[in-house]
């Protein structure tokens, strides 16, 4: 059962939620509802309800990821305090987040201070989907009211809404059990400030009634009252996610579709995985054997993919090298089938093909890493490998159309264990193939042979390697209808690798 938390303080989280919606929570205001206030922005101060504010001054903070403003005119009193949340947020944005900090950079907390209030109850108020007021009486200590929670739960919450445009009911209990682990995450020494405790019976009924009514357009702004269900179920939703989906955790799940977390709302996830990871077609000479990459997926559990861990029957069809000529084609065929698939491209040809990123993101395909110009890096220091390749990459993506991808697919299959750790703690997940269909081989290159290799090696949860650059890649695209038709005669599901994993394909 979930973990018994405290409740008696204000739930900042859900105002994050509700202000969306236009539901009030004691003690906030509705965003839909509220005067917002124009914030003129002069350098690095702003002007906010005609008070001058500027950063919080403090050499500590010179690295933070979001902003921190407080009022010229005032002296900040329990500076250390402040200090300690500041940096615990900071940190756990760095630990889980590190792939959307440039995200959370434009994100703002603008500290307020009141003196003569007989009120000594911090509050918060959303002033725009990246602004957060935090008042602050003077006769309140810092060191109890959970700042640290709170506005990591802002941080949090509002990106994720940001990021998936997702606004319905069940959306936002995705996104606050979502929030809560995160929080879990972050600050393992401290009680939470939301009560995420039921009975199973009382548990069983909360499922029950979301999964009744979660499809009716209404609000339902009971069940984000402090004791209502949407802390709870929100928080079990998450939990059977990250059981189900090796790897998975809040901090990779920030711009997962809320739909991904539907089937535990009437069954709890009970998954059989797989105990060994491989590819099915056979070693090649000059080739890493597959038994070596079936020992890394083995090494690395969650951190290395091979294949699906679960049994479901689903394939994930993947293309590397590009974007190029051919990626065009493969979208058409993709397009008319009505399938999603993932992309692993080369960022030294992203420039010259904006338009197919987009249009491939537009479809809900994968787009991700696989290095800046396609070398033999195993032998690379796990800095080379990330300042030249990995990186570079991610921000050239991050320039051209505004993502950091977080799948990374190295050149040849070649990584080395040293690597793949190093990758994983910077927020990437390495991905492999369990059927390389040989596309990529002169000799192997035709419209048959791609296809035998695909279809003769079908299994659960399967990810296909092709490639849709580096050579001539029209057998590639005449291969793929009769590929597609073949599966889905068999029942199977295509799907992108966010979607196989249950992972974030972006930060």
């Amino acid at each position: 059962m979930p973990r018994k938390t405290v409740s008696t303080l204000l739930p900042c989280l859900l105002f994050v939620l509700l202000a969306l919606s236009g539901c009030n929570s004691s003690g906030t205001g509705s965003l839909n509802d509220a005067k917002i206030e124009p914030i003129v922005i002069v350098d690095t101060a702003i002007v906010f309800d005609e008070r001058h504010y500027d950063l919080l001054p403090s050499s500590e903070l010179d690295n933070l990821a979001f902003k921190v403003y407080w009022p010229i005119d005032e002296n900040l009193s329990d500076t250390e305090v402040m200090l300690k949340h500041l940096l615990a947020i900071n940190n756990a944005i760095n630990n889980l987040l590190n792939l959307s900090i440039a995200s959370f950079k434009n994100k703002s907390i603008i500290l307020t201070p009141t003196t003569n209030t007989t009120s000594n109850n911090v509050e918060f108020k959303q002033i725009t989907s990246e602004q957060l007021q935090i008042t602050l009486p003077d006769n309140t200590s810092l060191a109890h009211v959970n700042l640290s929670q709170k506005i990591l739960s802002f941080l949090y919450a509002s990106e994720r809404i940001k990021q998936t445009g997702e606004a319905s009911a069940f959306d936002k209990i995705v996104t606050l059990g979502l929030t809560i682990h995160l929080l879990e995450n972050s600050f393992e020494n401290e009680e939470l400030y939301l009560n995420v405790s039921l009975s199973e019976n009382d548990l069983k009924s909360a499922l029950d009634e979301v999964n009744l009514t979660m499809d009716d357009g209404q609000p339902h702004s009971d069940w984000f009252e402090l004791e209502g269900i949407a802390a709870p179920v929100g928080y079990y939703l998450a939990a059977q996610h990250f059981i189900y989906y090796p790897g998975s955790h809040a901090g990779n799940s920030l711009t997962l579709n809320s739909k991904i977390f539907t089937p535990w709302l009437l069954k709890s996830a009970n998954p059989m995985h797989k105990l060994e990871f491989y590819v099915r077609t056979n070693d090649v000479v000059n080739q890493i054997e597959i038994s070596e990459l079936s020992r890394q997926a083995s090494k690395f559990n969650g951190s290395y993919f091979l294949e699906g861990y679960n049994d479901e029957k689903l394939i994930a069809l993947t293309f590397d090298d590009g974007p190029s000529q051919y990626t065009a084609q493969i979208l058409d065929v993709l397009e008319k089938a009505d399938v999603q698939a993932s992309f692993f491209w080369q960022g030294s040809n992203l420039d010259s093909y904006q338009d197919d990123i987009k249009r491939s993101m537009l479809a809900g395909h994968t787009v991700a890493n696989h290095s800046w110009n396609h070398p033999h890096s195993a032998g690379f220091s796990t800095d080379k490998l990330w300042q030249e390749q990995v990186l570079k990459t991610n921000e050239q993506f991050q320039r051209l159309v505004g993502i950091t991808p977080r799948f990374y697919r190295p050149p040849y299959g070649e990584i080395s264990d040293e690597q793949v750790a190093f990758l994983e703690e910077k927020g990437m997940k390495v991905m492999l193939w369990s059927v390389d269909t040989r596309d990529w081989n002169p000799t192997t290159n035709s419209v048959e042979s791609i296809r035998s290799e695909t279809i003769n090696h079908q299994h659960p949860e399967m990810i296909t390697l092709m490639h849709d650059s580096g050579g001539n890649r029209q057998s590639t695209v005449d291969s793929l209808a009769d590929i597609i038709e073949h599966y889905k005669n068999q029942g199977y599901r295509f799907v992108n690798l966010e979607t196989l994993l249950g992972i974030s394909d972006k930060g």
